[in-house]
């Protein structure tokens, strides 16, 4: 079947699941027929308890508790660990995307507790260290910085409460910048362009 488990209790309840590798105590323990997974440290996928396919997790408990999940990545301790049947899903980094709980599905975390708010959440990216969605089930949110956090669904938010300034080139040549309008929200007498 071309599976590999490595560890104590490593795969132990695979019974017709292919192509799966478990390295380290416990890892994809409960996998029973899921395949073309790959487990990679202290309790990784150790729940993993269902027909869970194409899931990378890498790192203590990542992946812990998949069941019928599918094509997730999660590189990093406690990353997409409480993750059930959701799919989709990247998570790099400590933390990253902890919280996601279900079904939740095309989700990027990049850093340190990166989208580690997020519950419920579907089709965000989160990018640096605490990045976090405005809400927990948050929708199509795209946050970028340390310590930013987002403002609002469909939004982009870059850049934490110090940042000063936005470049949108560096070079001689200007960049263009495309809206269909401008919000001008400083004070009482906000302009809009």
């Amino acid at each position: 079947s071309g599976t590999v488990g490595i560890g104590y209790q490593a795969l132990t309840a695979l019974t017709s699941g292919a192509k799966n590798t478990a390295v380290g105590f416990e890892s994809g323990k409960s996998t029973s027929d899921g395949s073309n997974n790959t487990y990679v440290g202290y309790e990784a996928g150790q729940g993993a308890s269902g027909t869970e396919n194409n899931n990378t997790g890498l790192g203590k408990q990542s992946l812990f508790a998949v069941t019928t999940a599918e094509s997730n990545v999660a590189v990093g301790t406690n990353t997409l660990d409480e993750l059930t049947t959701g799919g989709y899903n990247t998570a790099i980094g400590a933390n990253a995307l902890h919280a996601l709980d279900g079904g939740e599905t095309e989700n990027v975390a990049v850093g340190y507790n990166a989208g580690s708010n997020a519950d419920g959440a579907t089709n965000n990216v989160c990018i640096g260290s605490n990045a976090l969605l405005s809400t927990g089930a948050g929708t199509n949110q795209i946050v970028i910085g340390k310590d930013t956090t987002g403002v609002a669904n469909n939004s982009v938010s870059l850049g934490n409460a110090n940042v000063t300034d936005v470049y949108m080139s560096t070079t001689t040549a200007p960049a263009k910048v495309h809206a269909s309008a401008i919000d001008i929200n400083q004070d009482a007498n906000a302009v809009a362009i």
